[in-house]
C-alpha cells in the first residue's frame, strides 16, 4: 500500500510539471540588479604614456520574453539587458585620470535549458545564445588627451551566457541570474580588439501569459 501511495504521488507532481510547464508556454521576466564589467576596455600608448580605459559598474535592468515548450527541458528567449549609469575612466595620462558618462545595451537571442520533469519548487536554467551589444560614451565630458581614444558609440556581435534559478509560486516564480555578454572591443586609436565581458547579476519575476 505504501508502495502505491508513493508511485500516486509521484505521477501527481510528474502531471502538475508538465501541466505548469504547458500552461506558461509565454512568459515575461523584468529583471533589475547590478552590471559590472570583467576586464578593461583596453590600453593604449601615447608618446611614453600608457593610457588604460575601463568601463565601471552599475545598476542594470532587463526584460525578457521567453517561449516554452511543452514536455521538452528546451525553450526560446529574446531580451535585452541595459546598464544605465555607468562611466569610463582612463588612467596615465600625465599621472592622472578622467572620466565620462557611459551606456550599455546589450540584445540577445538565448537557447534556455531546464531539466524535466520539475519535481521540486525550485528549478535551475542554464541558456546560451548571441546578440549585439552597443556602447554610447559621452566623449565630450572627457579631457582632450582620452576623448582621442573612444568613439562616440561602437556596436559589437557580443555572444551570451548565463545561469540561473527559478522558485515557484505559481504563474508567477522569483527569479536570480547570472549572465555575460561577450565581444570585443576596440578603441577608436587602437587596431587591437579586446574581449570584454560584461556581466549582469539580476533578481525578478517570470510571469507566464499563456
Amino acid at each position: 500500500m505504501r508502495t502505491v501511495t508513493k508511485a500516486v504521488l509521484a505521477a501527481a507532481l510528474l502531471v502538475s510539471g508538465a501541466a505548469d510547464a504547458s500552461a506558461q508556454r509565454i512568459q515575461v521576466v523584468p529583471r533589475a540588479g547590478v552590471f559590472v564589467s570583467g576586464s578593461s576596455l583596453g590600453e593604449v600608448r601615447e608618446g611614453t604614456e600608457a593610457i588604460k580605459a575601463d568601463l565601471e559598474g552599475g545598476l542594470g535592468v532587463g526584460l525578457a520574453v521567453e517561449l516554452g515548450m511543452p514536455f521538452s527541458p528546451f525553450g526560446l528567449r529574446a531580451g535585452f539587458d541595459y546598464a544605465t549609469d555607468s562611466k569610463i575612466s582612463t588612467t596615465g595620462i600625465s599621472g592622472g585620470s578622467d572620466e565620462a558618462g557611459a551606456k550599455l545595451l546589450a540584445v540577445a537571442g538565448d537557447l534556455v535549458f531546464r531539466p524535466l520533469p520539475r519535481l521540486v519548487v525550485v528549478q535551475p536554467y542554464l541558456l546560451a545564445g548571441a546578440g549585439l551589444k552597443r556602447y554610447d560614451f559621452e566623449v565630450s565630458e572627457l579631457g582632450s588627451g582620452a576623448r582621442d581614444i573612444f568613439s562616440e558609440s561602437q556596436t559589437d556581435f557580443a555572444l551570451h551566457a548565463g545561469a540561473g534559478v527559478d522558485v515557484s509560486l505559481g504563474a508567477i516564480a522569483l527569479r536570480a541570474e547570472v549572465s555575460d555578454y561577450v565581444s570585443w572591443f576596440e578603441l577608436a586609436s587602437d587596431g587591437d580588439k579586446k574581449m570584454q565581458n560584461d556581466v549582469f547579476v539580476t533578481v525578478g519575476l517570470r510571469i507566464g501569459l499563456f
